[in-house]
């Protein structure tokens, strides 16, 4: 029996709320997931759907995705079990599922087959909203041309269908009068009983645009412009109409009648907000009801994803993803955005207003289980950070550090950091330089979130990985080096290349199993694809007998390692092996993982080296071997020995005499520890003890204000950004349980 731990959230009862959680398994413990059920503490049976997204190599299940109904109490919290070995029948779905109906028991959504429209009619028990009434996504560009996103060429595919709920998907290109432009991915989840659905529309620039002027971009690069985005509703009303829009902070505003709500910039920069905005910022919505029907249209996160703006009159109700007024939004080519929003079906009663509230909100936040860090530790599948004696001051050091993070708000910035080091460099030629997720962002937190318990830590792993998904991975070109890889910081998020040095595929993973989206998998494989299509014809074409950099080697091994472990296809291995090769003739050379600088040069990089060895590290978890091991301390043994201060016990930045100053660098602490647990020699350990001090005694502080640019609100400490917890806290993780474990800190 696992614990599905709900934690305290609402102060209203939820009766059979939907949730979903993934579940991971050590391998052999699951094989037959026609035995799993959901029960309560008291062991009442509620509503589960089991897929697995991932197995081990004996046919086992490595993830399991779980969705779940749930009756969660107000003001409390309450604890669910699975049980995977249970002997009483599944629980019969309610709900009929095809490519062109849904039916869930409280509404029938009949799919549309044809371009022009989503669906042909949404029944409710109080009515039905025709196919004329619902209007498909439409995007225009600069000229007003008008183009709408309904059914693709091939229809709704069923992505997943069970006893709680269903995943539909259709995908094209937007047509109009003037033809075709940009591609679309609308994604319908429905619920068991439920009156609402859930939307996602993602557009994808397809499109060779005007050419990019910008200094520094990589040649070839175009832009198109979106000037407005929207779904309307245009209901044929019975009888007396009433309408209103709200949109909340800490307490929910409302606008009676034929109104409407922006959300802009300035609404941003003069809006006071204490909350975790990955968590929660507010919610943003529109209601219509007449004598019969009514419907109201919420957008997700809309305050930080602006511009965004609902409203409504007695005719429509309009969803503006993008507003005409606040200008057209600049898309890179290749680049997407995803937009998310909810249609609650509900009776027409205004004294319904407290529970078209709760929806709206519990859509923005909604309850998720959690599991406990052991059944994480017992899988094998992390490294070990699972420590059951805690610091506090090392704990209030990660928690520091983690909110300490600057956001940036904006159709195109949410889940990403500008990094002001990239921007004061030039890199960007007088325009901000945005980190990009580096260091894998997504991944980070998660680890954060799955030692923790940390809901907020899980909301920046979706946050950071959808921005990531939408648009740091090229989606669209010609330039196979490009295509499905994730770009390096830029100005302008894409406007420089790919290498492997800057690309990560395990926030992907991550995502794919706490979602179930197969998008976002063949996303992770067409990554490490174009990371494949680098390492031959570029990285391993460098000069000085082709060794190149450890960072670049390092982080292309990380990258096919998870792939490994995520498909156990021996494909992945293949440039695995040629890396591995490569190291050990590097180091049979040269002596050690050392690179060249200047041109008269060739030194010792501490935190490129453990990039290094952290990832050899990764592959060895896979594929144990003693050549790996044997690589691993000796690599380590070099950088004690010729890359710390006698002085300070510190590491250098960098073995030449114009750059040796001392830095507290973090990623020594991953290879350290790996030769602690390779030896029990805590010597390892010891070495990196000065570092940490000195770590401890600069907890990180908030503040700074707030600035504006296109379509932009930085908030916060431009120097503080995502990189700074993705960077530092994985290694500084497996440090702490090591130095927990060996008394050399104390709880």
């Amino acid at each position: 029996m696992i614990k599905l731990r709900f934690p305290r959230l609402s102060c209203f009862d939820r009766s059979l709320e939907p949730a979903t959680v993934a579940v991971p398994f050590p391998q052999g413990a699951l094989v037959d997931i026609g035995r799993c059920r959901i029960a309560d503490a008291a062991g009442k049976t509620f509503p589960g759907q089991f897929r697995v997204t991932t197995r081990w190599p004996d046919g086992s299940v490595k993830w399991l995705l779980v969705h779940l109904q749930a009756d969660l109490p107000a003001n409390k919290g309450a604890d669910y079990f699975l049980d995977t070995n249970a002997a009483d029948p599944a629980f019969a779905s309610s709900m009929c599922v095809s490519a062109s109906c849904v039916d869930t028991g409280a509404l029938k959504i009949a799919l549309s087959n044809t371009p022009d429209a989503l669906f042909d009619s949404i029944t409710t028990p109080q009515g039905t909203f025709t196919r004329e009434e619902i209007s498909p996504f439409t995007i225009t560009d600069g000229k007003g041309n008008a183009y709408t996103a309904g059914a693709g060429e091939k229809g709704w595919e069923v992505i997943e269908s069970g006893p709680v709920r269903a995943m539909l998907r259709t995908r094209g290109r937007h047509t109009g009068a003037s033809g075709t432009w940009f591609d679309y991915i609308v994604t319908l989840y429905a619920y068991a009983g439920k009156s609402w659905i859930d939307l996602d529309y993602r557009v994808i620039n397809t499109e060779s645009g005007k050419p990019l002027e910008l200094a520094n971009a990589a040649p070839g690069l175009t832009v198109s412009s979106i000037a407005s985005m929207n779904l309307r509703l245009t209901p044929k009303a019975c009888g007396e109409t009433a309408c209103f829009v709200a949109h909340s902070n800490y307490v929910t505003t409302y606008q009676e009648g034929e109104t409407e709500k922006l959300i802009d910039d300035q609404y941003l920069l003069f809006t006071a907000n204490e909350q975790n905005p990955e968590v929660l910022y507010g919610t943003l919505y529109a209601d219509w009801q007449d004598e019969k029907r009514a419907v109201c249209a919420t957008i997700y996160q809309a305050q930080q994803n602006f511009p965004k703006r609902v409203a409504v009159s007695k005719d429509a109700l309009t969803v503006d993803l993008i507003p005409e007024s606040t200008g057209a939004v600049e898309f890179i080519e290749g680049m997407s955005k995803t937009h998310r929003m909810q249609l609650y079906f509900h009776a027409p009663n205004a004294a319904r207003r407290e529970d078209i509230n709760f929806r709206s909100l519990q859509y923005q936040l909604p309850d998720k289980p959690t599991l406990e860090p052991a059944v994480y530790e017992a899988t094998g599948i992390y490294e070990d950070i699972f420590t059951a004696k805690r610091n506090g001051h090392m704990e209030f050091y990660l928690e520091q550090l983690f909110a300490d993070r600057s956001k940036a708000y904006g159709i195109l910035h949410w889940g990403d950091n500008p990094d002001s080091g990239y921007t004061l460099q030039g890199r960007g030629m007088g325009d901000i330089v945005w980190i990009n997720g580096e260091y894998d962002a997504g991944h980070s937190f998660y680890l954060y979130y799955i030692t923790h318990y940390r809901r907020a830590a899980f909301a920046a792993m979706k946050v950071a990985t959808e921005h990531l998904i939408d648009v740091d991975i090229c989606h669209h070109s010609a330039d196979p080096g490009r295509m499905g890889g994730q770009v390096v910081h830029s100005a302008r998020h894409v406007t420089r290349g790919c290498t492997p040095s800057h690309e990560w595929v395990e926030s992907l993973l991550d995502y794919y199993h706490e979602t179930g989206d197969p998008d976002v998998l063949e996303m992770a494989l067409a990554m490490g694809r174009n990371i494949q299509y680098l390492l031959e014809n570029k990285i391993f074409k460098f000069v000085h007998g082709g060794f190149g950099s450890a960072r670049e080697s390092g982080w292309a091994l990380f990258a096919m390692s998870a792939l490994y472990k995520e498909t156990f296809d021996e494909y992945w291995l293949k440039h695995c092996e040629t890396i591995v090769s490569l190291f050990v003739k590097w180091e049979q050379q040269m002596g050690a993982f050392i690179s060249p600088y200047t041109d008269h040069s060739m030194i010792r990089v501490p935190f490129m080296i453990s990039v290094a060895i952290n990832a050899l590290k990764s592959l060895y978890n896979a594929r144990p071997s003693e050549e790996i091991r044997g690589l691993i301390l000796r690599a380590v043994q070099d950088l004690v020995e010729n890359c710390i201060d006698e002085f300070t016990g510190l590491f250098y930045y960098k073995q030449l005499p114009s750059l040796d100053v001392n830095v507290l660098s973090v990623q020594v602490f991953g290879p350290l520890t790996y030769a602690y647990q390779f030896t029990g020699d805590k010597k390892y350990l010891e070495y990196a003890l000065p570092t940490f001090r000195e770590m401890m005694q600069k907890v990180p502080k908030g503040g700074g204000g707030k600035s504006a640019s296109y379509h932009c609100v930085i908030s916060g400490t431009a120097s503080s950004s995502n990189k700074a917890f993705s960077s530092g806290a994985p290694h500084l993780m497996v440090y702490y349980k090591a130095l927990m474990d060996t008394g050399l800190l104390e709880a």
